[in-house]
């Protein structure tokens, strides 16, 4: 009979045996997607009231603390919306628009079904940083999951939106093609958010133009959010006014043929980037896909003769084909990059704490056509 008792005792569900997927402590919480919950939308944006709902710990849907109000764009990671808070704090949805970015925030949803957890932790990682990251970086607010009954399960994360601020692109189509100084200062400050991410181990694999704007004081902002359609299947560049886009225009070619991305990666976009606000026009095109990927692998960029013999070199440095012979590549990194004589008049000091004077601001009182005025005292211009 004893024996018997110690069997049946070692046949009882315990945590230990149980294999079950719906066992709630059976399986270790995701730290970066967790459910969506009143308790971690406080966490974000604290309650100058207490509240006992706060705590409650039940999953939510995140609309009903967020009001969906309209898409900026979409691109193969998912599709991006401006949000507008709805809860309990000092804002109220009935208030006006205040120039606050944790009012009127970005939310990037993605479907579970067409990207998986690792692309979607690929996606938020260089965004996740201290108070001490780089000034550059746009700050991700919350990361979650929404698990609702009967609604299938994406991922979601909200980050800072400027209303008021300017994209490169939309910065593109209406002056043209940027001077060399003007390119030089949003250059250096891309620089240092991609120093910064590298420092933290981690890489953006494909930035693209889209993901550049400003912010109100005119300073550099890398989003994780694009305000373009990046079609997959149109082999355009970018336009704001249809909004086709697509960041395989600044990809290099290790990511072109899906091989082991590392640094070098980003600075090739980076160059593709830095080629683009020059001429106007990204370096490589195709009318699809197979084209374009066939003109970054084998093709080599064309530089206008008006172009700087400092700037021409440069770009060949980043636009290489081999990784290993690129700018950027090697123990020394971002240090090959800027000690390249492009930067001749750059104060590599002053550019992490934004010392540097921008050369355009963003306007709210004026409309899109003159929504740009220089500062006073920089004698830079787009022209």
């Amino acid at each position: 009979m004893a024996s018997n008792k110690v069997y049946r005792d070692s046949m009882k569900v315990t945590p230990e045996n149980l294999t079950c997927a719906y066992y709630k402590e059976a399986k270790e919480p995701d730290l970066l997607f967790p459910v969506f919950t009143r308790e971690l939308y406080f966490s974000a944006f604290p309650a100058p009231i207490p509240d006992k709902r706060i705590s409650d710990g039940n999953p939510i849907d995140h609309t009903s603390m967020f009001k969906i109000m309209a898409q900026m764009g979409s691109g193969k990671i998912g599709k991006h919306f401006t949000a507008m808070r709805k809860d309990f704090t000092k804002y109220s949805v009935t208030k006006p628009m205040k120039k606050d970015p944790k009012l009127v925030v970005a939310i990037t949803e993605m479907t579970s079904r067409a990207v998986d957890y690792i692309d979607a932790v690929r996606v938020i990682e260089p965004f996740l940083h201290d108070k001490h990251g780089s000034l550059f970086l746009c700050h991700i607010l919350m990361h979650f999951r929404n698990q609702v009954p009967f609604q299938v399960e994406n991922y979601y994360f909200t980050c800072e939106y400027w209303h008021d601020g300017i994209s490169l692109c939309s910065l593109l189509k209406e002056n043209g093609p940027m001077s060399e100084e003007t390119a030089r200062f949003y250059l250096s400050e891309l620089e240092s958010a991609i120093e910064d991410v590298h420092e933290r181990g981690k890489i953006f694999r494909c930035l693209c133009l889209c993901m550049l704007r400003t912010d109100l004081s005119g300073h550099l902002k890398v989003c994780p959010y694009t305000t373009c359609d990046q079609n997959m299947d149109c082999g355009k560049p970018c336009d704001p006014i249809s909004k086709n886009c697509g960041d395989q225009f600044y990809a290099s070619p290790e990511v072109v043929f899906g091989v082991d991305v590392q640094k070098a990666a980003d600075w090739w976009s980076f160059g593709a980037i830095m080629y683009h606000l020059l001429v106007g026009q990204p370096p490589f095109s195709g009318c699809t896909l197979g084209e374009l990927g066939k003109a970054i692998t084998e093709e080599d960029p064309l530089f206008p003769p008006e172009m700087s013999p400092e700037a021409v070199d440069f770009l060949r440095n980043l636009l290489h084909k081999d990784p290993r012979r690129r700018a950027g590549w090697g123990a020394q990194g971002a240090c090959t990059v800027k000690d390249h004589p492009f930067w001749h008049n750059i104060n590599w000091i002053s550019v992490p704490q934004r010392y540097l004077k921008p050369p355009l601001v963003p306007s709210d009182k004026k409309p899109m056509s003159e929504m740009l005025r220089p500062v006073k005292g920089n004698k830079t211009s787009t022209k």
